[in-house]
């Protein structure tokens, strides 16, 4: 009993590499075997391509040699076609040795550019020149690149599959443009979470015993009679706004200072997470302003969160309450919170953002009421490092898996394989199946051929008619005496079909 498959295969919206391997539109089966190709071929002008072969039977179709030739073709092929991936700006934190390693699966290339006029006009013509890219790398920070918007990426479409941040930010990113041109945005989540908690922590700190004006003191020679006594933080309430990777860090540290914990998130934590962060959940934001003697703003920026703290907010909080916001400057309305330390309802705040960064309002910077940085908090070696390995770690994963480690946002229907061997497999797209027999076959089952995040199981019972259960639904053809005969594919891959 003897079948075959084929399928029309398309690689990477790209027919280079197939034209090097001599697989063109005009290739016919009889190049690999001695036996005829579906004879419908031509109303498909697709890469057509034998994928798997039965020949445990006295069929007619029992030529090895041609079968194994295209097989061999095939990897070869898909060996060769490695995903493209282009770093904008060139990554100095990764590592060499890293890099050699992410080489063996991937193209991996960097746009050496110093801001975004730059990179507006580089990418295009290195787009051009060296052929179209899958992946796409954004290093750590804002830095001379940003806005990361459409009039940047749209080289990018419709190949690319990932832009991937070394940052923990996104509002700098349209994220809405890249989820309607079907491309992952994804930001790194564990990478700056210890530094920034670090100085969220260290502004805490600062704004409770009061260390700008000490410091003051000291380079003025008054000493230290204007600010003592200052506040000691055991027993303090700390009130976290965005109890994320960042805010749970925080927390960790907060308690060892004997602080109580309590965090306003937009789901609450599970029990176990509370007990071991010594954290009480509150239900909303005013009641967390009206109880916490410090409160640390740890959330992202969305239009939900912009101006999240304003008038109200801060009339909501305890008099001389203190206000650090190691986040985004938007998150806090600039205006209300000069209004409350000028009234007193807030003591000190420590700022490490800004709403007109790299500007800061001259009342910040002047005031012995506010302690400032430069939105430094995340940039340390660590941080950087660990950001650039995310933002690589999250296209591997992608290739290797079909989905990345930390998604901003919810790519679905992209009809691309992924390969559990790897990148070099990940290129894959199946649009046809095909089934050739000469005779009836009472029972037969097709491999996965390895690409098994996007092929099912393809069987014929009895009357030859094939039951298709694909992972991703695409259109299949089994080929009897009468001619093609479509087959109807379920839309659910059933967890029951043996992988």
């Amino acid at each position: 009993m003897g079948h075959r498959v084929w399928a029309d295969a398309l690689l990477a919206n790209d027919d280079r590499g197939l034209k090097k391997a001599g697989l063109t539109a005009k290739f016919t089966y009889r190049k690999f075997n001695k036996c005829t190709y579906p004879p419908h071929y031509a109303e498909y002008p697709r890469h057509h391509v034998p994928l798997y072969e039965d020949n445990n039977s006295s069929s007619t179709c029992t030529d090895k040699t041609g079968s194994d030739k295209a097989q061999t073709m095939l990897s070869e092929l898909k060996s060769e076609k490695k995903p493209r991936v282009v770093v904008l700006g060139k990554p100095r934190f990764v590592g060499d040795d890293y890099l050699e390693e992410f080489r063996k699966d991937f193209d991996y290339d960097f746009l050496d550019v110093s801001n975004h006029q730059q990179a507006l006009e580089e990418l295009p013509s290195m787009i051009e020149k060296s052929g179209p890219v899958d992946a796409f790398i954004v290093r750590m920070g804002r830095g001379p690149y940003h806005p990361f918007d459409e009039e940047l990426f749209k080289p990018l479409t419709p190949q690319c599959r990932i832009i991937a941040s070394a940052s923990a930010g996104y509002d700098d990113f349209d994220v809405e443009w890249m989820t309607r041109h079907n491309i992952w945005l994804c930001n790194s989540i564990d990478a700056v979470a210890e530094a920034t908690a670090d100085m969220s922590f260290f502004l805490t700190l600062a704004v409770i015993r009061d260390t700008y004006r000490a410091e003051r003191c000291a380079r003025d020679g008054t000493w230290k009679e204007p600010v003592v006594p200052s506040r000691d933080p055991s027993g303090m309430t700390l009130g976290i706004i965005g109890m994320g990777t960042i805010g749970k860090h925080l927390a960790k540290r907060a308690a060892v200072f004997n602080m109580r914990i309590k965090y306003y998130n937009r789901r609450q934590l599970s029990a176990q997470d509370e007990a071991r962060f010594s954290a009480t959940y509150c239900p909303s934001l005013h009641e967390l302003l009206s109880q916490s003697d410090v409160v640390s703003v740890n959330c992202p920026l969305s239009r939900d969160t912009t101006n999240l703290i304003s008038t109200q907010e801060f009339a909501a909080m305890r008099d001389g309450a203190f206000i650090v916001n190691t986040a985004r400057g938007p998150v806090i309305d600039e205006p209300a919170l000069i209004e409350a330390l000028e009234s007193g309802k807030i003591t000190r705040a420590g700022l490490d953002v800004f709403w007109d960064e790299p500007n800061i309002n001259d009342y910040f910077r002047k005031s012995d009421k506010v302690i400032v940085q430069p939105h430094v908090a995340g940039l340390t070696d660590l941080a950087f490092q660990k950001g650039e390995r995310e933002a690589f770690e999250n296209i591997k994963a992608l290739f290797k898996t079909g989905k990345p480690i930390s998604p901003v946002n919810e790519i679905k229907g992209r009809r691309r394989a992924a390969s559990s061997t790897g990148a070099a497999n990940a290129h894959i797209d199946l649009d046809k199946f095909y089934l050739d027999t000469e005779i009836t076959m009472e029972h037969a089952v097709v491999s996965y051929i390895r690409l098994e995040s996007h092929l099912g199981i393809l069987s014929c019972k009895g009357d030859g008619m094939p039951k298709w259960t694909p992972r991703n639904p695409g259109k299949v053809v089994a080929l009897g005496a009468s001619g093609p005969v479509p087959v109807k594919t379920p839309e659910v891959f059933p967890d029951e079909v043996e992988r």
